[in-house]
């Protein structure tokens, strides 16, 4: 531990499932060095993961809905109670996000200083995280014009993906599969609906249509966003004897890597697919991130336009993509120089 480091406390706002991997690794090196306060929203997977992976928070508000009014109340409305718990916390010395508009909404209010991490272009509520963030870190495939158009001031780039933080020392060597009681007589994929209470969301016929073509001739693992997805999506008619759908937050790495191929409408379950050497197809219809595009480059990620498109095969080998730290250390210092700032 650094001599006299404990006089920082730092505050980590966990929104999403994503985020409980990302900040994980980040977490267990920082606490080792600063006093760590962390706060998380009850969406998705967060708490059930946060739980899982021994992480304490104070479970502060909900997701808002697709509702673009209620999601502005909801902005304001988590943001002070954020404030309210916060504030009597001591002196903070920076917040840590990967753009919770309420946590940055908050420290700018408290005036404490706050950085903020994303990695998707699309994301229309970045005029709201990247213009009130001192400082907002992204991946080097980040396309430059977004951040200009976002308003982001002091900007930080990354050398890969922020999967790259979890996924670096991942090994596997039991199969998750038949751990899960599915027989792999036909190829196993896995399927990730679209974000549908997101603000990019667009209607994506091309999911009922994957999901109906490719459980003629595999195995899939529905994984939804959340409880009610099934309901909201519609997809009740769609369920065959070769659908399964978990009734509990699953291991997303072994299951991606021991998966043949996955198909998802959002980003971070085919970024993390890529790195674990696992094809994936995406169903995303909307603004292609850089990252992505990269994917595209090295033959890793493939965006459809039809499901015939998808080829149903099993895989040839298991071997992931990364096996150093290096975007973790970069980012862990990126923090603390941050803080040496503050």
């Amino acid at each position: 531990m650094k001599e006299g480091s404990l006089k920082y406390k730092l505050w980590f706002d966990i929104s999403n499932s994503p985020h409980v991997l990302f900040f994980k690794p980040i977490i267990d090196i920082l606490s080792n060095e600063y006093e760590i306060v962390i706060t998380s929203r009850d969406f998705s997977h967060t708490i059930e993961l946060l739980r899982s992976f021994g992480i304490n928070s104070t479970i502060i508000g909900k997701h808002d809905g697709k509702n673009k009014f209620r999601k502005i109340l909801g902005l304001f409305k988590r943001a002070f109670e954020l404030r309210s718990y916060i504030k009597d916390k001591g002196n903070i010395s920076l917040s840590i996000s990967h753009n919770s508009y309420h946590q940055i909404l908050a420290s700018k209010i408290l005036k404490i200083k706050s950085i903020t991490f994303m990695d998707f272009e699309g994301q229309i509520a970045n005029h709201i995280a990247f213009r009130l963030s001192d400082k907002v870190v992204v991946p080097k495939y980040f396309k430059r014009e977004y951040l200009k158009i976002y308003g982001a001031k002091n900007v930080r780039f990354y050398s890969g993906l922020k999967e790259e933080v979890y996924l670096w020392n991942f090994y596997d060597s039991k199969d998750y599969i038949l751990e899960l009681g599915i027989s792999r007589d036909l190829p196993v994929c896995v399927v990730r609906p679209p974000a549908i209470s997101s603000l990019y969301y667009k209607n994506n016929n091309l999911f009922y249509e994957v999901l109906k073509y490719v459980s003629k001739f595999s195995k899939v693992i529905l994984i939804p966003r959340e409880k009610n997805d099934i309901y909201k999506l519609g997809i009740s008619k769609l369920l065959n004897e070769n659908i399964f759908i978990p009734n509990k937050a699953l291991n997303g790495p072994r299951l991606l890597y021991w998966s043949d191929f996955v198909i998802s409408g959002g980003g971070t379950m085919n970024r993390e697919s890529a790195l674990l050497g696992t094809k994936a197809y995406s169903i995303f219809q909307g603004i292609k991130s850089g990252v992505d595009e990269y994917l595209e480059s090295i033959g890793m990620l493939k965006y459809i336009n039809h499901p015939t498109e998808i080829k149903i095969e099993k895989k040839t080998k298991f071997e992931k993509l990364v096996n150093e730290p290096t975007v973790l250390n970069e980012i862990v210092e990126i923090i603390r120089e941050t803080i040496k700032t503050t």
